[in-house]
């Protein structure tokens, strides 16, 4: 059977774009997606069979075009298609047997709708207003055309009955996302705590620098990127005890990773969450924030600490989490991180396919 799986574009390294790829792999699929940015994305797109559909557009354009691209693609000869993303998913009234995966509902519109209201300039909101008023509806009603859909987390379960109505049954249709588990190996015993979730409001890692402001004996390092890079830098100026990197090459990542003590991730009610995964993949805990994905991704006191995300409650789960504390959680950490395997996933999403009533090898 012949896979075609969507996706709304690719232009990062991140969670989505993986795992796209990874069941790319695992099921011989062809991918569309709205179109490629081969500096900024994993290499590895080069080894499959893409079709660009769209091209880049400024931001405020990209939704309403990449859904009206998406609308007008006629596809034929595939026994199944696979969506992955929010702008992509409006093609799925006319390409079946269809089967979303769902990252999350559109964050912006649902659950953090007030959050973006209140943290967008005035013209910028009445910009964003606008593009919920075009797009909400349509989501309403392409998430409805689906034959089946898998979420990501149980968190993400939840919202899709909290915001659509929709209710997943089957406890098999929550498949957690696959990592690279070549890319997460124990190094050594560092010295430092290891912040590398993309830098931007929803992520807290400014909480994490104050956090570490009032500890100059504890050593952290944020080595990551995005809208709040400069906000971070400027933060950390003038403690010797903060190295804020920015974005760091793969390599960098995989040795920081597997030499750290622990790291550290505090978003605000995160719909799955790599980092603690991938942490304990490379034999190290982390310390979560107790909400969203992680609540349910992190072991408490085996593969890390799940707090509640204040200044005050980082510090004292750092303190708690000693150097030789962390040590201890090794196996426990490792045995967790190889169960996210990119064979794990597969074979789990080809469960759900089998569900419909469809045969793939």
């Amino acid at each position: 059977m012949k896979v075609a799986i969507l996706h709304d574009y690719f232009a990062k390294k991140g969670g989505g774009e993986r795992l796209v790829l990874g069941l790319a792999k695992g099921l011989k699929a062809d991918i569309y997606t709205g179109f490629v940015d081969r500096a900024n994305t994993f290499e590895e797109i080069n080894q499959y069979n893409v079709t660009e559909i769209g091209r880049p557009m400024p931001a405020g354009l990209q939704t309403v075009y990449l859904m009206r691209k998406f609308k007008q693609l006629q596809l034929s000869g595939y026994g199944l298609y696979i969506f992955s993303g929010t702008m992509c998913i409006t093609a799925a009234e006319h390409l079946k047997p269809n089967l979303l995966y769902c990252h999350t509902p559109p964050r912006f519109m649902y659950d953090l709708y007030d959050w973006f209201m209140q943290n967008t300039p005035f013209l910028q909101r009445m910009l964003l207003k606008a593009l919920i008023w075009y797009c909400k509806p349509k989501d309403q009603h392409y998430m409805r055309q689906f034959d089946k859909i898998m979420v990501n987390s149980d968190h993400v379960k939840k919202r899709l009955l909290d915001y659509y109505g929709k209710e997943v049954h089957d406890k098999d249709d929550v498949v957690y996302s696959l990592i690279d588990l070549a890319k997460f190996k124990y190094k050594k015993d560092g010295d430092f705590y290891l912040s590398y979730g993309r830098l931007d409001p929803l992520k807290r890692v400014d909480v994490i620098v104050r956090a570490f402001q009032q500890m100059p004996n504890k050593k952290l390092i944020v080595c990551s990127g995005g809208p709040s890079l400069a906000e971070i830098k400027e933060l950390a100026k003038g403690y010797a005890n903060i190295d804020v990197k920015g974005y760091v090459s793969d390599k960098e990542l995989t040795d920081l990773l597997g030499s750290c003590i622990a790291t550290i991730y505090l978003p605000i009610n995160e719909d799955m969450g790599l980092t603690p995964i991938e942490s304990n993949a490379a034999g190290k805990p982390c310390i979560a924030a107790n909400e969203g994905g992680p609540k349910e991704l992190v072991k408490e006191g085996k593969t890390g600490l799940l707090i509640e995300a204040s200044e005050e409650n980082l510090i004292k789960a750092v303190k708690k989490l000693t150097p030789a504390k962390a040590k201890s959680m090794r196996k426990d950490c490792e045995a967790w991180g190889k169960t996210f395997s990119e064979k794990a996933f597969v074979d789990k999403v080809k469960k759900v396919i089998k569900s419909m009533g469809l045969h793939i090898t």
